[in-house]
């Protein structure tokens, strides 16, 4: 394994990563959960930190090697993060995890399911972000009527499976827009930034689905106990230059203007 100067591994597992933010006395950033059943979290845990010791970067303790916790502190103890998750389906899954902590910083990249490549970053990562977001916008304005379409979680956890079963989504009394949306190939990214406080969260989600357009998707308020146990979501169909402004404003950097969406 490839250990840079400065002790950064080249590349750790997501089980390695939660070891080391463990080992380092923090709590594993969300992005690396690795899903594992709550009663397998232990042996898991336990392998990561054996080989996190096997290959040099943990000590008998055991605790992270200085150098080590040095280098990985970005993502361990970050002051701001900024994660970006792109599911595309069956061609499956790339994220990426921005972190600084101080002057350094540091990515993460998702090169195959739960392996991370680790990479010091010179800019500031939200320029460093936007640079990895802004290609996965669409340059096509297709859809762009402003229509809003409403969905509980639940039933967009489902889409799949319900799709492939022939069955509907509950949408005829729009004439199956929601279908029609849902049936295309679809491309779901998700960006979300972390500051020093809670409060200081936000993220924004995209729907590219093809022929049937770009769609925004935010959390709807219905106003009732549902929203807890099954939340709703609004799609939202836009345009590209709305949701680069949009990541623009989330990441605090500027994107290349385009022709405005515009509806008749």
């Amino acid at each position: 394994m490839r250990v840079t100067g400065d002790g950064l591994p080249g590349a750790l597992s997501s089980d390695e990563l939660c070891a080391a933010a463990w080992l380092a006395g923090r709590a594993p950033l969300p992005a690396f959960a690795s899903g594992w059943a709550s009663e397998e979290h232990g042996v898991a845990a336990a392998v990561a930190v054996r080989g996190l010791l096997a290959r040099g970067l943990a000590e008998p303790g055991p605790r992270l090697a200085p150098a080590v916790r040095g280098a990985l502190d970005p993502l361990l103890h970050p002051d701001t993060m900024v994660e970006i998750r792109h599911d595309e389906g069956p061609a499956g899954r790339r994220r990426h995890v921005f972190g600084e902590s101080g002057d350094r910083r540091l990515l993460a990249a998702e090169s195959v399911p739960s392996i991370w490549e680790l990479a010091p970053i010179e800019e500031p990562i939200g320029a460093a972000a936007l640079a990895v977001a802004e290609p996965l916008v669409p340059r096509t304005d297709s859809a762009c009527t402003g229509e809003r379409l409403v969905a509980s979680a639940r039933l967009l956890a489902r889409v799949d499976a319900l799709l492939a079963q022939g069955a509907g989504l509950g949408d005829e009394g729009t004439g199956g827009a929601l279908t029609t949306v849902l049936s295309e190939a679809r491309v779901l990214v998700t960006v979300r930034t972390t500051g020093p406080a809670a409060h200081t969260a936000a993220a924004i989600t995209w729907l590219d689905a093809g022929s049937a357009g770009l769609w925004l998707i935010t959390p709807e308020d219905r106003g009732d106990a549902d929203d807890v146990a099954d939340p709703a979501y609004a799609l939202t169909a836009t345009g590209g230059e709305t949701v680069r402004d949009a990541l623009a404003g989330l990441l605090g950097s500027s994107v290349p203007k385009e022709e405005s969406c515009r509806t008749s």
